[in-house]
């Protein structure tokens, strides 16, 4: 069974995510986020079934109409998504 992870975020530490053990509290690692993504306003996590089992995703947003999914172990971005703002009358 995986281990239970928290995430947060700091924007004064050169926007940085620090991974914490969700029983302990202890830190596990600090993970500087990927050039480009210049603020940390959001982050969620989601489990993805695919072809080849269960896939953990990572989403950041920065403020921007991006949100980039990034690789869980080595936060390296694998797609840009953005947003798009339609009104409808």
């Amino acid at each position: 069974m995986a281990r239970k992870k928290n995430v947060n975020l700091d924007i004064e530490n050169n926007v940085r995510s620090f991974i914490w053990d969700a029983e302990t509290l202890d830190l596990i690692r600090t993970v500087d986020l990927p050039k480009g993504i210049r603020q940390g306003w959001g982050l969620a996590t989601r489990t993805v079934e695919t072809k080849t089992g269960l896939v953990e995703q990572v989403y950041i947003t920065d403020g921007t109409a991006h949100i980039y999914v990034v690789d869980p172990k080595t936060f390296e971005v694998q797609k840009t998504l953005t947003v798009k703002y339609f009104l409808w009358h």
